[in-house]
């Protein structure tokens, strides 16, 4: 059978119960027969929940592998009943962290480039 996707979204308003969806949907499927995958894309800019005030996330959940995540990680885990881990979880701030990097360095090879080209150019003008 083809791989399927399902999508769940409901924009950045929290508390609709996208991950309760996503997490009951899973199980249903599964005792269905099917086999289950999870990936949570979430769009918050810090590193992990655990650094925010529970007033703006709410709980924080631990996975197997000790990385701090929204609690929707830990319905699927109970509701589907399948360990999550770190690569279960896709954070904005990664993807904000590998542009700027790839741009900082772009940037710094650019520079280097002119610098030693004008120091060329200097010491053949002497």
């Amino acid at each position: 059978m083809a791989t399927k996707y399902i999508f769940v979204t409901g924009g950045v308003v929290s508390s609709l119960g996208k991950g309760i969806v996503a997490a009951s949907l899973g199980r249903l499927l599964k005792n269905r027969g099917f086999k289950i995958a999870v990936q949570k894309f979430d769009p918050y800019i810090n590193i992990d929940p655990g650094t925010m005030s529970p007033y703006q996330h709410g709980e924080t959940f631990v996975t197997d592998d000790g990385l701090e995540t929204d609690l929707d990680l830990g319905h699927y885990e109970r509701f589907i009943d399948i360990n999550l881990n770190k690569y279960s979880i896709l954070l904005q701030v990664v993807f904000i962290q590998k542009f700027w990097l790839r741009n900082v360095v772009e940037t710094m090879t650019v520079l280097l480039y002119k610098l030693f080209h004008i120091s060329q150019t200097c010491l053949k003008k002497r």
